[in-house]
């Protein structure tokens, strides 16, 4: 779904790697800021993991009615930097949610293994508009597929794209268990693209932003007449 929106509109989206949902104020150029007018590094370090490997997961394991163990992860809100040829770029911001549960729940899915759904929200910032578009991926839609899932030793792998992509996202996820509760190592997802105006083939990594922060997005939304009239 693709919103290009022309009366301004100002949208927040708490990008976060460490899972703090509290606002914050965007830094200006004076003060500063080395994150351009719409992204705004965060005032606070949210919820507190010092000495811990990363931010902190949810993530469980119980038993079903047959015995079996169901594993649940969850990544909420993480904000994805995006790299082309190992540089960042600078005119997109993007919000990941991955929900994974192994085996999936419904029993006529649950012999093909795990569920897992990623939604993208991709924003995007032209010359002289924004727009935002949301994505969404899945097990059992077949645009996601769990490649490696071995939850004892902390490691999840997956790939993503349309149904019918050459090149999919692979997808590497880590985190270790301490004391009961899961903290994510490392995360990244890397694909070789094609550009579509000179054929020219380049690599495309995701990886999560180092701070948590805000966006504030100007959206031009139209109307039955002029803004001002």
């Amino acid at each position: 779904m693709r919103l290009v929106l022309t009366q301004s509109l100002a949208i927040c989206l708490v990008l976060s790697p460490i899972l703090s949902c509290r606002s914050w104020k965007a830094s200006s150029p004076q003060t500063g800021s080395t994150s351009g007018p719409w992204r705004s590094k965060a005032e606070g370090d949210g919820p507190n993991h010092k000495g811990k490997p990363g931010p902190y997961l949810p993530f469980s394991g119980t038993k079903t009615q047959n015995g079996k163990v169901r594993h649940e992860l969850n990544l909420y809100r993480f904000g994805m930097d995006r790299f082309e040829d190992g540089k960042l770029t600078t005119d997109t911001w993007e919000r990941w949610e991955l929900k994974c549960q192994d085996p999936d729940p419904q029993p006529m899915f649950a012999a093909k293994g795990g569920l897992c759904t990623l939604e993208r929200i991709k924003v995007y910032k032209e010359s002289t508009n924004s727009g935002i578009i949301i994505e969404n991926y899945s097990t059992r839609g077949g645009t996601l597929k769990i490649t490696r899932a071995d939850w004892s030793e902390g490691i999840l792998d997956f790939e993503f794209g349309d149904e019918y992509e050459d090149n999919p996202f692979q997808c590497q996820l880590q985190f270790e268990q301490i004391g009961g509760s899961a903290y994510l190592r490392s995360f990244r997802a890397v694909a070789v693209k094609k550009s579509d105006l000179s054929g020219k083939m380049f690599t495309i990594e995701y990886r999560p932003a180092e701070h948590s922060h805000t966006l504030n997005i100007p959206l031009s939304m139209t109307g039955m007449k002029a803004g001002n009239q």
